[in-house]
């Protein structure tokens, strides 16, 4: 976890967001979301506070695992 960003009240998210950043994504706490911000500066997700249904986690996740760079960085260990 960033020491600036506060924690996900919920751990599933938290998980999420702790996967993203141990990946070398940045993540940013905004009002009412979360941000992830990619590696190579190319994409950019939002990570709510409040999920509207139960598949918004699943839907991020594959979202995320999309990206080009979300495998981690040479040296890095999920």
């Amino acid at each position: 976890m960033g020491p600036d960003r506060p924690r996900h009240p919920k751990k599933e998210w938290e998980r999420l967001l702790r996967d993203a950043e141990v990946r070398g994504h940045r993540v940013t706490k905004k009002r009412g979301y979360f941000r992830v911000w990619c590696r190579c500066g190319d994409n950019v997700e939002s990570i709510p506070l409040s999920p509207s249904g139960r598949r918004t986690l699943l839907n991020k996740t594959k979202r995320l695992q999309g990206w080009s760079c979300w495998e981690p960085e040479e040296g890095a260990t999920p």
